[in-house]
């Protein structure tokens, strides 16, 4: 009987040892984000910057923290927090008009990326 269990976990160790894929050759394996990437005729294209993904209402957020004194980790929590407050105007304003789906993705990315006033 301990032969047939032995025989069993190991057709199933060895089964799983086989199933594993190797990992990507460095060809095959895609750039790490935020670094450069080559261009086809050797030119370099810069990954994008934090700065190009964060919302005008996320910016706008950052400015008044900082100008309101928060540094560091309060400075990050602050700046989450009225993110979070600001998207939640959007999504208040999308339900409002009442945006659905793919419409109220768009409404709250559009509503995000506005200047605040």
């Amino acid at each position: 009987m301990r032969t047939m269990i032995l025989a069993c976990v190991m057709i199933v160790a060895a089964g799983s040892v086989l199933a594993q894929n190797a990992p990507p050759t460095a060809e095959e394996a895609p750039p790490p984000s935020g670094s450069s990437t080559m261009q086809p005729g050797g030119t370099m294209q810069p990954g994008r910057t934090p700065e190009a993904t964060r919302s005008a209402k996320a910016m706008a957020c950052r400015k008044q923290q900082q100008a309101q004194g928060a540094r560091g980790p309060d400075l990050q929590d602050a700046v989450q927090v009225c993110v979070a407050e600001a998207r939640l105007d959007c999504l208040k304003q999308a339900i409002a008009a009442k945006a659905r789906g793919p419409q109220r993705r768009s409404f709250i990315e559009t509503c995000m990326n506005q200047t605040p006033n």
